[in-house]
């Protein structure tokens, strides 16, 4: 499967997911991720029928973060879009991408394994990538990563809104992560000797 094609069946999960994760997010925060990120996730696919079919990996990568944060997302959109903005410039391999993403997105919103956001499922998958493990490796982590935000007091991001509240549940952010690596690890191989750059 291309990238495009690739990016396509992740929008497609994100809009699958809206009524899950406005369900977290109204027990952790506003209530309004579900919302905001189906707004992204139709940017990026209006974009994708607009962009130049023989675009780079990179000008891809770039143009989608581009949609996504201009379709105003919330926090949480912008962070994924400028990790995918750091993303592009290294992704000659799913790892370099997903280490280049992770390192900007705990740069951009400070935050820390532990603290009940996103991170707590992208830095596990990292870590299985880092450790030569195969995307589906990965989705497992982020998924583990994930449940246990479930057991973790929130100190930044939606969960600081409400800690009391937001106890025994899953940070939607670390969900989504765990989600599109879930999708990503179920999509057609592609044959190894060839490469979408």
């Amino acid at each position: 499967m291309n990238l495009r094609d690739t990016i396509e069946a992740l929008c497609g999960r994100v809009l699958r997911e809206k009524d899950k994760l406005t369900e977290l997010d109204q027990a952790v925060g506003d209530g309004d991720i579900g919302a905001n990120l189906e707004r992204g996730a139709n940017s990026i696919l209006g974009l994708l029928a607009k962009v130049d079919p023989n675009a780079s990996t990179r000008i891809l990568l770039v143009e989608v973060a581009k949609a996504l944060n201009a379709a105003g997302c919330g926090t949480g959109g912008t962070l994924i879009s400028i990790g995918i903005l750091a993303g592009a410039a290294r992704s000659d391999s799913l790892q370099d991408f997903c280490e280049a993403a992770l390192a900007k997105i705990q740069a951009s919103g400070k935050a820390q394994p532990g603290e009940k956001t996103m991170v707590d499922a992208l830095l596990p998958a990292v870590q299985a990538l880092r450790d030569g493990g195969s995307i589906e490796k990965a989705a497992v982590a982020a998924r583990k990563g994930s449940e246990k935000t479930a057991e973790m007091v929130g100190t930044k991001g939606r969960s600081l809104y409400s800690q009391t509240r937001a106890q025994g549940v899953a940070d939607p952010g670390a969900y989504l992560v765990a989600a599109l690596f879930d999708e990503a690890a179920h999509l057609p191989k592609e044959p190894t000797d060839e490469k979408d750059h």
